[in-house]
């Protein structure tokens, strides 16, 4: 089943600026057709849910972070760094 949310604590390239398709396909990677595990405590001011996805053990959005696919929030705070 597939789900449109918001990676809480990364704020992400849009898929029409620059470096949006590598982030984009950076992600895809990470998660497409994978088993995920999600913690959705928020919703975002769109309704959108605000989640941690990790896929095998990996914080996604810490990941992305990493890869230079986007920056991060001060939300990040406490969670561990991968």
């Amino acid at each position: 089943m597939q789900h449109r949310i918001r990676l809480d604590g990364i704020d992400a390239p849009e898929a029409k600026q620059a470096f949006g398709n590598r982030s984009r396909q950076s992600l895809a990677s990470l998660a497409h057709q994978q088993e995920a595990i999600d913690d959705c405590p928020k919703r975002d001011k769109y309704q959108r849910q605000v989640c941690v996805v990790r896929v095998n053990g990996i914080d996604v959005g810490l990941e992305q972070i990493s890869r230079g696919n986007g920056v991060a929030f001060q939300a990040l705070r406490g969670r561990a760094v991968a």
